[in-house]
């Protein structure tokens, strides 16, 4: 649920750091993956990518709607949908979106690595995507 107040947001965000992380993804019931403190969550396999749908109550930010169209673009699969952690944990690659952080790579869940632990090529492309647009939109 999002409401006018980020305490929760910022709880969750001090509380990663107290556990050594650098951000914090909050779960549903059944540990379904919903979204970060300020991000959206992303993750793929293969040329698919997933990230959580909107029905379950997440932000719709405008870095996810403008990353949806550039993975579109790039002839990528995005399916939205209800995921458990662990389906993101086993992935090729994982990363977060947002306005002021952009695309941030997600090397780690719980101390348990996530694809080759570096940044993918989906998190690399988009990024740039991200920043080709943008530049598109400052002309």
């Amino acid at each position: 649920m999002k409401s006018t107040s980020y305490a929760v947001n910022m709880a969750a965000e001090a509380e990663a750091k107290r556990r050594g992380a650098d951000d914090a993804v909050f779960l549903g019931s059944g540990d379904i993956v919903l979204e970060g403190p300020v991000t959206n969550v992303w993750w793929r396999y293969d040329d698919v990518l997933y990230t959580p749908a909107l029905e379950l109550g997440i932000l719709a930010g405008v870095t996810r709607a403008a990353l949806m169209e550039e993975a579109a673009a790039a002839g990528r699969e995005v399916r939205e949908g209800m995921f458990p952690l662990e389906h993101l944990v086993a992935a090729d690659e994982a990363f977060t979106s947002s306005s002021i952080r952009e695309v941030m790579p997600v090397v780690e869940v719980d101390s348990r690595p996530i694809g080759a632990g570096a940044p993918g090529p989906a998190a690399q492309e988009l990024q740039q995507a991200l920043r080709r647009a943008a530049a598109e939109i400052r002309r």
